[in-house]
């Protein structure tokens, strides 16, 4: 069933309005007619099922027949801190790790990030980053957007991880395997954050900085990955230990 994304504000008791590019989508591409079903999210992990009841030239008017709370979100509060990578590589890599069930990510400048927009062209790169994790929540049936933060120094990006009960930065030059967690830290689903350098890689002078923030570094494995690679895997075993991934599917409402 097609997914839409929606402001809650556009939400009216039991009935809702979808405007600009999703309503021509609907009308223009995919030709729905009144009485079509689709779902609603509001990027803040509720879902609603709807039915179209009226299509105009600008807009598409629903009802909404149930209300329910996304059933393939990850309990794991999960933060990636992502050092910047070059070209197109971010646009890439917010796709894939909004699939793999983020709820955060910190764009941040590291001693070896070669890029560093201005700030016209980040807050351009920013809105293309929400966009992009917005499509890719109808993809993946996800219905919370991930928090998507102002990119920042090393060191502005180390004080965001306070609260976090997990902290694991990736280094080719560490030996320490990933760790396996605790079966009680599996059960509580604890916050966890995850640093990831830039193509160059970290600095000996930001892991030390890292430890003294409560940091543990970890390495992937004997083999050097590139960065995107990484990060990907990184994300996947944290699901796998401390989320939800490996653990099956709900079953469709």
């Amino acid at each position: 069933m097609r997914r839409f994304k929606i402001d809650g504000r556009a939400i009216n008791q039991n009935s809702a309005v979808i405007t600009g590019s999703d309503a021509n989508h609907i009308v223009n591409v995919l030709r729905l007619k009144a009485g079509g079903r689709v779902v609603l999210f509001d990027g803040a992990g509720r879902e609603y099922a709807a039915v179209i009841a009226e299509i105009r030239r600008a807009e598409v008017r629903l009802s909404i027949e149930a209300r329910r709370r996304c059933q393939v979100e990850s309990p794991l509060q999960l933060t990636v801190a992502q050092g910047f990578l070059k070209d197109k590589k971010m646009d890439t890599l917010i796709r894939q790790l909004t699939e793999l069930g983020i709820r955060r990510w910190i764009p941040y400048f590291g001693a070896r990030s070669v890029p560093r927009p201005d700030t016209q062209r980040l807050a351009k790169r920013m809105n293309r980053w929400r966009k992009i994790a917005d499509e890719a929540l109808k993809q993946c049936r996800r219905a919370q957007s991930p928090k998507i933060e102002t990119a920042a120094d090393f060191s502005e990006m180390l004080r965001l991880s306070d609260a976090a009960a997990v902290k694991l930065i990736f280094w080719e030059a560490e030996t320490s395997a990933f760790p396996e967690g605790n079966r009680v830290a599996q059960r509580e689903h604890p916050d966890v954050f995850i640093i990831l350098g830039p193509e160059g890689g970290l600095t000996a002078e930001e892991i030390h900085q890292a430890r003294q923030a409560g940091f543990q570094p970890v390495s992937l494995g004997p083999r050097i990955l590139r960065a995107e690679t990484a990060s990907v895997a990184a994300i996947t075993l944290a699901q796998y230990l401390f989320g939800d991934l490996g653990r099956g599917r709900p079953s469709d409402p």
